[in-house]
Order: structure tokens, then C-alpha cells, then sequence
């Protein structure tokens, strides 16, 4: 009797050990549950703080990119102000220039002085210094040398006013710039580079030759030609004022 009731107290213990642990089991079991759910709460906090983050950073990089082509077209803005700048003090020299050649043109009536001015506008402005003026004779047969500046005077003393490239510019009346493709060249035009023909109205007065260009400008340029069209005129019209001056001042004088 005493075995039946010692088996009955171990099976009683069994069944309460049984029951604590199955109670220990369903309270870590419920334990776990609670930390999974915890884990899945932060893992999905995480996700949406990197979502987040990679909005943020494709926001940043979109905002970079936008920056770095607002620079690149401050950058080409910056160097397109910087040429327009330079543009305009380059077209500010050059009306400088034409104001100061048209003052040395008409700033005398004497025409060594004028001879003198042409000299230095050629030289100075034009750069050259080889340049030479020719006058037309009363019978418009023959240009003859008023001044020359670097080339040798014994051999353009006198030229034929209907021959080479010179004798044209002054039968068109047109300013007119030699190049590789000139029409062919009289003696003593080898290195010529433009000619300014001087007329008043529908008279010829001369041309101004230029010949060989300075060793640092190869060509001629678009200035050039506007200073080329300002001699024709002013020139032209300031070579007839000493004229008339000199007429005027001989019959004064023998008056």
C-alpha cells in the first residue's frame, strides 16, 4: 500500500513538472513572440528609415547634378561676358583708333603735315611700314610719289595710273585688298597688301599703296577694311582741302 502511494506522489510530481514546464514553455514561447514582434517593428522602422534615406540621397544627388549644371552654365555665361567684354573694349579701340585717324586727317591743312599723318596711321594703325601715296597727274595718266614710308622711292616715283592692282583701285574707286587669288600684279606690286583709292565725287585724286605687313600681323583684318573705307573718304577729302589751301593761299599771296 505504501508503494501505491509512494507511485501515486511521483506521478502527482511528474504531472506538476510536467505543468510548470509546460507554463515555462508558453511563457518563453509568449516571451518570444513579443521580441519577434518587437525585431519585425524595428526591422520595418529600419526599412522605412533607409527608404527614407535613399529618397533623401536621390534628392541630393538630383540637387548636386542640378548645381553642377548651373555652374557649368555660370562657368559658359562667365566666358561669354567675358568675351562680349572684350569684344566691346576691342570695338571701343578701334572707334578710338578711327576717331584719332580722322582728327590727324583733318587736323591740318598743310600737306606735308598731312603726308605725315597717313605715314603714321598706316604704320600705328594699320600696321605697316612699308606704304607709299600717289598722286594723279592733271592728264590722269600717270600716279606720282607724294610720300613714302620703308620702300624704295627711286622705284615708285612714277607709275602708269591704268596698270596693276593700284591702277585698279583707282579706275573703281574701290578700297581693295590683295590675296593669294589677286589678279595678276604689276612690277613693284609683289608685296602688296591693299589699295585705298582717294576720290572727291567722281574726281580721282591718288591711291594710297600698302605693302608689306608687319611680321606679327599676317592679314588683314575687318578693322582694317573700316579703316581702309575711313582714308578713302577722309583722306580723300582732306588731300583736296591742302590743295585748295595752297590755291587759295598762292593767289592771296599774289593778290
Amino acid at each position: 500500500m505504501q508503494r501505491g502511494r509512494d507511485q501515486a506522489d511521483y506521478v502527482q510530481k511528474v504531472r506538476g513538472d510536467s505543468q510548470r514546464l509546460s507554463e515555462s514553455l508558453l511563457h518563453e514561447n509568449e516571451r518570444l513572440r513579443t521580441r519577434l514582434a518587437a525585431v519585425d517593428s524595428e526591422k520595418l522602422r529600419l526599412e522605412d528609415a533607409v527608404g527614407r534615406l535613399r529618397e533623401e540621397l536621390a534628392t541630393s544627388e538630383q540637387r548636386h547634378a542640378s548645381l553642377e549644371r548651373r555652374l557649368q552654365e555660370a562657368e559658359v555665361d562667365t566666358q561669354r561676358f567675358s568675351q562680349d567684354y572684350l569684344e566691346v573694349e576691342q570695338q571701343n579701340q578701334n572707334l578710338a583708333n578711327l576717331y584719332v585717324a580722322s582728327y590727324r586727317l583733318h587736323g591740318t591743312v598743310d600737306r606735308g603735315e598731312l603726308m605725315r599723318a597717313i605715314q603714321e596711321i598706316a604704320s600705328n594703325l594699320v600696321g605697316s611700314e612699308e606704304m607709299a601715296v600717289f598722286e594723279l597727274s592733271e592728264d590722269a595718266r600717270v600716279l606720282s610719289l607724294a610720300t613714302s614710308l620703308g620702300v624704295d622711292p627711286a622705284r615708285y616715283r612714277e607709275l602708269p595710273a591704268d596698270r596693276g592692282l593700284i591702277g585698279q583701285a583707282l579706275r573703281s574707286g574701290d578700297v581693295y585688298v590683295a590675296d593669294a587669288s589677286s589678279a595678276s600684279r604689276a612690277e613693284g606690286e609683289e608685296n602688296l597688301s591693299a589699295c585705298i583709292p582717294l576720290v572727291v565725287g567722281n574726281r580721282p585724286l591718288g591711291v594710297i599703296a600698302i605693302f608689306r605687313l608687319l611680321s606679327h600681323k599676317p592679314q588683314i583684318e575687318d578693322v582694317d577694311r573700316e579703316l581702309f573705307e575711313l582714308l578713302a573718304a577722309q583722306a580723300s577729302v582732306a588731300l583736296y582741302c591742302t590743295r585748295l589751301h595752297a590755291l587759295h593761299g598762292a593767289e592771296i599771296l599774289g593778290g
